[in-house]
């Protein structure tokens, strides 16, 4: 299994894993999905074995304690010091592979390399568990997550960034 930067060819692989992985929320559109991708292609990958895209993971800077309302396309990075995870999602008949963490540990070293000083994400779909297991805690939130589904929870991670 490889990690690496989602290209142009890999769009209709991941609006399958989307429509597979999310049950409780509508599919965000492709042009929205490639905002983010558009902003930050080094942070938005697909883990491929064999020439088959198995998982795919849009995150991108942004500020902290704020969250992007889903259905809207990026059209611009706000002032950051952290990285929001926007979308993490493994194909079904993937899953339990450690394809999640594989992703986290390279979303880490590019978040080290840019200096970053946190992840952040909205957990849907009882997804928080996963998360807690890589470090992130549930964290306020001034603003509605109405736009992610049943029960959204906002969580975060500090980072010790490596010189």
């Amino acid at each position: 299994m490889i990690v690496r930067e989602i290209t142009i060819h890999d769009w209709q692989a991941i609006l399958q894993i989307q429509a597979d992985a999310y049950f409780e929320i509508q599919p965000e559109s492709v042009t929205v999905l490639q905002s983010k991708w558009k902003l930050s292609q080094s942070t938005c990958v697909v883990v491929e074995e064999q020439q088959r895209i198995l998982a795919y993971c849009l995150a991108h800077p942004w500020s902290d304690n704020s969250a992007p309302p889903l259905f809207h396309e990026l059209t611009h990075i706000p002032q950051q010091a952290g990285l929001f995870i926007h979308d993490l999602a493994i194909h079904s008949s993937a899953r339990g592979r450690g394809i999640g963490r594989l992703i986290f540990n390279y979303l880490h070293q590019q978040a080290n390399r840019h200096h970053l000083q946190f992840f952040s994400l909205v957990a849907i779909q009882d997804a928080t568990h996963f998360w807690q297991k890589l470090g992130f805690q549930v964290a306020p939130l001034d603003k509605s997550l109405h736009s992610y589904g049943k029960n959204p929870v906002y969580m975060k991670r500090h980072l010790i960034t490596t010189a």
